[in-house]
């Protein structure tokens, strides 16, 4: 391993946990201060440049994310049908938007696409931190949110795997059949099949004396999942998601995994990620024009659903609002697609940056907009 590794990896930690303090003191998701502490170690002082290595290292932090996105995600059965029904509708919709005004301005399908599937999701830590604004955890629109984030979730994945295989020119429609199929056999696995395996492994090593076992084995899963989902044509994250979902229920999971595997992802990978997502920005080619249409379409395309198809699901105006400004927010879903598409030469460094950008913006935006309009 270089030496210069060691101090990257310091620097780019060091400076998103500062600024991820400073982020959450102001009542923002800690994500929009650690991206915005990659762009000062990197793009603004030009302490740390991407690497090879740096990049293996750092991409281990997406799969923790989305390892305690399944952990952390629950569902309201009461809500779980309408819910997943609007939330569907709206990301499509926000797709649909995103897509059409980025086509109308630049005249790049492939462009637009990515514009359109950087909005398909919200960030589920983001729109937690947007709710805390109000403090409103037992309410309808809160139910309804947690449960719409899950239906969201696994739109994204299968869209933005099916969106990487077409920019690796490996797309067809028996490859994208081939995918959902796989996703959806991942997902039969992990609900019925997957629970008992798990609490089989962990039985085994009940009376073990080293209490980091508990750790181990919910690491080890996740690792081997996520093997398997990139050898299915998946991209890893949707391996860690599905585990994630897996083992929310278990008896441990509150009280030691979830504990342990924070203390591992957002001690280390988790930041890193995010700081290291701005190391390739420019930040002299970021376009205002492309984030106010993102910005447009994100609302629009929740405002049409929520707000033309709520009243059919008896949402409250106040309901609506407090939906629409909390599920705002992009984050993780968005830096995904945006690497894909950089990595395939699909955008250029401007749009990246943009992108990246825009995520700050909107995870800033969604708790000063529920402070004004959410009561």
């Amino acid at each position: 391993m270089a030496v210069q590794i060691l101090l990257s990896l310091a620097i780019l930690i060091i400076s998103a946990k500062i600024f991820g303090e400073i982020a959450e003191r102001l009542k923002m998701a800690s994500l929009a201060g650690e991206i915005f502490g990659g762009i000062v170690a990197g793009p603004v002082m030009h302490l740390v440049a991407p690497a090879a290595t740096l990049q293996e290292i750092a991409g281990l932090g997406i799969l923790f994310v989305f390892f305690l996105i399944g952990l952390n995600l629950k569902s309201e059965k009461s809500e779980l049908y309408s819910s997943s029904i609007l939330a569907v509708l709206s990301s499509l919709a926000s797709f649909a938007a995103g897509f059409m005004l980025a086509f109308y301005s630049s005249g790049d399908i492939f462009l637009s696409s990515v514009v359109g599937a950087a909005l398909l999701s919200t960030s589920p830590s983001a729109t937690m931190n947007a709710i805390a604004v109000l403090g409103e955890y037992k309410t309808r629109a809160y139910k309804f949110i947690i449960s719409a984030e899950l239906a969201e979730s696994f739109l994204a994945i299968i869209v933005i795997s099916g969106l990487s295989l077409l920019f690796s020119g490996k797309a067809d429609t028996f490859t994208i059949l081939l995918l959902v199929s796989a996703f959806v056999a991942f997902l039969a696995a992990a609900v019925t099949v997957g629970p008992i395996v798990t609490k089989k492994l962990l039985s085994l090593f009940r009376f073990a004396k080293d209490e980091q076992i508990y750790i181990s084995i919910p690491l080890i899963i996740l690792f081997i999942a996520a093997f398997i989902s990139e050898r299915t044509g998946l991209l890893g994250l949707a391996g860690a998601f599905l585990i994630g979902i897996m083992m929310r229920n278990f008896q441990i999971t509150e009280s030691t995994i979830v504990p342990k595997i924070k203390t591992i992802g957002h001690g280390f990978f988790i930041p890193l990620f995010f700081a290291y997502s701005a190391l390739s920005m420019d930040i002299g080619s970021v376009s205002v024009w492309l984030i106010v249409i993102m910005i447009v379409a994100a609302v629009a395309g929740k405002v049409a659903v929520y707000g033309l198809l709520g009243n059919f699901f008896n949402l409250k105006n106040r309901e609506k609002k407090i939906i629409i400004l909390a599920m705002l927010p992009k984050g993780e879903f968005t830096i995904i697609i945006a690497q894909i598409a950089l990595a395939a030469a699909i955008i250029s460094t401007g749009v990246y940056s943009t992108l990246i950008i825009f995520t700050i913006v909107s995870v800033a935006l969604s708790p000063f907009l529920l402070r004004f309009f959410g009561k």
